[in-house]
């Protein structure tokens, strides 16, 4: 394999994401201890298995082959799950070819998950965010099988200055700016990795013609669609194909390194910010309190604004976790109108935090308890 610049930097970027989280050379790379050829280290069958999430599309099937190259070198066990939603005409056969690439890449475990997303739930949620959660829900369920250490995204720089762009049009919430995180974990341990957050769009095209690897352009991208018709494109892509080429006019083609750099510096002021949020609710209610649990009013309200906004969602969350069939939705909402309650001058009041749990205000202490209203109607409908 000619290496080529861009396939230099690229496969540093993977091998450096997966050497800060445990997943660099393994001490036993192979029963024999030996190499298979320059570079390249048998797995142990004791591995840390690391998946690639695949579309099919030019970024995934780049970071397919990178990490592929990088199990190698580290004598990791790796494979590819490819997801067929079923929303698309024709999208099993995008995902055979897509499987086809990988499996003439040389990596064994390739996986089609096909799942089916319905309609009332496309209507209540909208297509695009119903797919993402299915998705995301089977990635981690085969990850889980197979005892996966990792799963792998292919998001790329591009990509995180059009999440800050659709974080700000979404919602005002200073979380919304921080783009996606270049790892993250499950409740089961699994980790999440973008490996390609400092790639661009133009580089994983760049690989995918170096290596002769054929891509799937998914049509909901806009790429060949009429200008009048983008409003029928999800809202991501609208932004791809609307709004940055505007923003590059008016800031140059720097708008897009500007963006992501944002979003990283603003992902660590986040950071910081929710572990002293952390600190601070511990010393109001303890490790992991469970409802009932009181706030000290008075203590909140000495609270920089920024500091008590995530106190109060962390005391919202945790009054949700004990009521483990409730959907966490609308936070913000709820955590606004929580903070309006600490800071009335009235000592009582209440939010209803959703159907099940309410905050009650007494003088300077509030109560995260179960709503009792709501109780006594389910029992009555019960009997």
């Amino acid at each position: 394999m000619v290496y080529s610049s861009r396939l230099k930097k690229a496969i540093g970027e993977v091998r450096s994401c997966f050497s800060q989280h445990g997943l660099g050379p393994q001490r036993e790379v192979s029963q024999r201890q030996g190499v298979e050829q320059h570079g390249v280290h048998h797995a142990a069958p004791q591995a840390p298995l690391v998946l690639v999430a695949c579309s099919g599309g030019r970024d995934s099937l780049a970071l397919a082959a990178l990490t592929h190259v990088v199990a190698g070198m580290n004598g990791l066990r790796d494979g590819v799950i490819i997801i067929d939603h079923q929303l698309q005409e024709g999208s099993h056969r995008v995902a055979e070819q897509a499987a086809d690439v990988c499996r003439h890449l040389g990596i064994s475990l390739v996986h089609i998950e096909t799942i089916m997303i319905s309609a009332d739930t496309c209507k209540r949620d909208g297509e695009e965010s119903a797919a993402r959660e299915a998705r995301y829900q089977a990635l981690d369920s085969f990850a889980e099988r197979v005892h996966a250490h990792a799963i792998c995204f292919a998001h790329t720089r591009d990509d995180q200055a059009e999440t800050v762009l659709l974080g700000a049009v979404r919602n005002s919430t200073p979380q919304a700016l921080s783009g996606m995180p270049r790892f993250s974990q499950t409740e089961t341990g699994i980790l999440h990795l973008r490996p390609l957050l400092h790639i661009t769009r133009e580089d994983t095209t760049s690989i995918c013609m170096d290596l002769g690897l054929t891509w799937w352009d998914d049509p909901t991208n806009g790429d060949s669609v009429d200008r009048q018709l983008m409003h029928l494109l999800p809202r991501r892509s609208q932004i791809r194909q609307v709004v940055f080429p505007v923003l590059q006019e008016v800031g140059g083609s720097s708008v897009r390194d500007h963006l992501a750099a944002f979003a990283e510096l603003q992902q660590e002021d986040q950071d910081f910010l929710d572990r002293c949020a952390s600190e601070e609710f511990v010393t109001l209610c303890g490790m992991h309190p469970q409802v009932p649990f009181d706030l000290d009013v008075r203590y909140l309200r000495s609270m920089h604004p920024a500091l008590r906004r995530r106190v109060c969602e962390q005391a919202i969350k945790a009054a949700l976790d004990s009521c483990p069939s409730v959907k966490k939705t609308q936070i913000e909402k709820q955590v606004q109108s929580l903070e309006m309650l600490i800071l009335q001058e009235k000592g009582a009041g209440e939010v209803c935090i959703s159907r099940s749990i309410s905050a009650i205000r007494h003088h300077f202490v509030i109560k995260m308890c179960k709503n009792i209203r709501h109780e006594s109607r389910r029992r009555s409908q019960r009997s």
